[in-house]
């Protein structure tokens, strides 16, 4: 069975206020570009007030176990969002809330890593001077909804081959740096 994303969200919107004014210390305020991997990197982020985050937050907020999608710029990355994450809020993000009693939140995250996601974000993207995407781009994708249990079983798969695939990675990694930590230990 399939059905559009739309039909699976039981809630989403488009994180999009007016910039406010950034501040040395505060509440982090993030956008896209701070999507990256599956995670929220808050490496390189702007400030805001407390009060401006209570303004900006009161109507639409950001809570634990929401999905942040990137639309500008960097397209269709996502983040679920951690109680490690703390308060945050920022803009150039689409937030949706899965029905959980439709689809399984891992196998959706799963889903938007796919290449046939990737390659339809890409084909749908509006391009003026930055790319981006609009809210229905996302909503009007067709998701393969198995029943809850087969989706558990796909994403506990695909998140397995993940973490190998991560592994995996890290070792080459080391192996690389042992390679030219050897070289100049013998050439100098």
């Amino acid at each position: 069975m399939e059905q559009s994303v739309k039909d699976i969200l039981a809630d989403d919107f488009w994180i999009m206020p007016a910039t406010p004014e950034y501040i040395d210390k505060g509440v982090p305020y993030i956008t896209s570009k701070n999507i990256k991997n599956g995670t929220i990197d808050f490496s390189k982020v702007n400030y805001i007030s407390q009060e401006d985050y209570e303004y900006i937050s009161k109507n639409r907020p950001i809570l634990v176990g929401d999905i942040l999608i990137s639309m500008i710029g960097t397209l269709g990355e996502t983040a679920e969002v951690k109680e490690t994450d703390g308060l945050f809020y920022g803009q150039n993000m689409f937030l949706v809330r899965i029905d959980e009693s439709k689809v399984n939140k891992r196998y959706f995250l799963n889903f938007f890593k796919s290449n046939c996601v990737k390659r339809a974000l890409k084909g749908k993207q509006n391009q003026s001077t930055q790319k981006y995407l609009k809210a229905n781009h996302i909503e009007d994708l067709i998701i393969p909804v198995p029943d809850v249990t087969k989706q558990e079983l796909i994403a506990k798969q695909l998140d397995k081959l993940t973490y190998i695939i991560t592994l995996r990675t890290n070792e080459l990694k080391q192996l690389d740096d042992l390679i030219k930590a050897r070289f100049v230990e013998m050439f100098g």
